[in-house]
C-alpha cells in the first residue's frame, strides 16, 4: 500500500531520546582538538565485558555520547577496551576537497 508521510498522524519515533548527560558534556569538552589521539576515558559508563547485556550497555552509552556531541557541535568516535572501559574521543574534520 502506498501511503503519503504527509498523511499520517499516527507515527511514532522508534526508542526514545537518548539522556542528555551534563558531566558527559564537560568530559568533551576537555579533548583538545588541536592533539592527536586525544581522548577521554568516561568511569561512569564502565561495563563487564562478560555480561549478557554488554552490547546494550555499550549502545545506550555510544547513544549517550552522540546526543552530547550533538549538544557540542562536534563529532566524536566512542571505542571499547577489553576491560570495559568507554573511550571517546573528537573525529578529526576531514579537509574539503576541490573538485574540478
Amino acid at each position: 500500500m502506498k501511503v503519503n508521510l504527509n498523511d499520517l498522524t499516527n507515527l511514532v519515533k522508534r526508542g526514545r531520546q537518548a539522556i542528555l548527560d551534563m558531566n558527559l558534556v564537560a568530559e568533551i569538552q576537555t579533548i583538545d582538538p588541536t592533539i592527536i589521539g586525544d581522548a577521554i576515558i568516561y568511569d561512569l559508563a564502565q561495563g563487564d565485558p562478560s555480561d549478557e547485556d554488554f552490547a546494550n550497555h555499550k549502545n545506550t552509552w555510544r547513544g549517550r555520547v552522540a546526543r552530547s556531541a550533538e549538544y557540542l557541535g562536534v563529532d566524536c568516535s566512542v571505542n571499547w577496551t577489553t576491560e570495559g572501559e568507554m573511550i571517546v574521543s573528537l573525529k578529526p574534520v576531514k579537509a574539503k576537497r576541490n573538485r574540478k
